[in-house]
């Protein structure tokens, strides 16, 4: 197995998680092949294993561009620039430190930035406090939902607002959750997270090394009231894979 060289704290969903990290000679994911890369080794809290086996992150998938197209259950690894379809556009680039993905989306007309691209969270939208106080948005009936990360349960503020646009999009309706103070976007530096509540709603090309996220809207679909991340197992394995491509390792 893997040994670790190194361990640190870091910040996760719910709470921060302790997190080993070991080096391999080569991870292979696909037709991609990365040598010498680091692997995280952690232990969510409580055990939860949120359907996957190993999370697949920005320090393998960060050199190219990754197609998703949710209706056609499809998830390509592109060589950067290609623009495999028509769409709108807005920029993507890969923070440092930490690695994540990070664009811009608008919400009641107020543009927010930034804002964490996160394939492995199954909420719609996450704003941090400050970014909905400055949203100034006074319309919504909010209540309060219970949702997991890596770091534990965490309870957020939740209301569905009718004006949110991603890419310069006409504005649809969208459910958004609301950190308390500190909460993981904050502690981070990020406005919010976009996650797969939201980004299924769409075909998306994420091109960090290009400097910008292509979207096509699908269908018209219903608000999810209660998202949750979609695994596809393979049945042949025992192993199951979740893709987060904001996460570092």
């Amino acid at each position: 197995g893997l040994t670790p060289t190194r361990r640190q704290r870091a910040p996760a969903i719910g709470g921060g998680v302790e997190v080993g990290w070991a080096e391999a000679a080569s991870v292979r994911f696909g037709g991609l092949t990365r040598t010498h890369g680091r692997v995280g080794i952690a232990d969510p809290a409580g055990e939860i294993r949120f359907g996957a086996d190993v999370l697949v992150g920005a320090d393998i998938l960060s050199c190219c561009a990754i197609d998703i197209d949710y209706d056609a259950r499809r998830f390509r690894i592109l060589s950067s620039g290609r623009m495999p379809f028509a769409g709108s556009t807005a920029p993507l680039r890969r923070r440092s430190p930490n690695g994540v993905y990070q664009s811009e989306v608008s919400v009641a007309g107020k543009l927010l930035k930034p804002i964490i691209v996160d394939t492995g969270d199954g909420s719609a939208l996450t704003l941090s406090r400050a970014a909905w106080t400055s949203a100034d948005y006074q319309g919504a009936r909010i209540t309060t939902s219970l949702g997991w990360g890596m770091g534990g349960a965490v309870v957020t503020d939740t209301l569905v607002v009718p004006a949110f646009s991603l890419a310069g999009m006409p504005p649809r309706e969208a459910e958004v959750r609301i950190e308390g103070e500190g909460g993981f976007s904050a502690s981070v530096g990020a406005a919010g997270r976009l996650g797969t509540g939201m980004l299924h709603r769409y075909r998306g090309l994420l091109g960090p090394p290009a400097g910008h996220l292509r979207a096509v809207r699908h269908a018209v679909r219903p608000v999810l009231h209660a998202p949750a991340p979609v695994v596809v197992p393979r049945r042949a394995v025992v192993v199951q894979v979740d893709v987060h491509v904001h996460r570092p390792a």
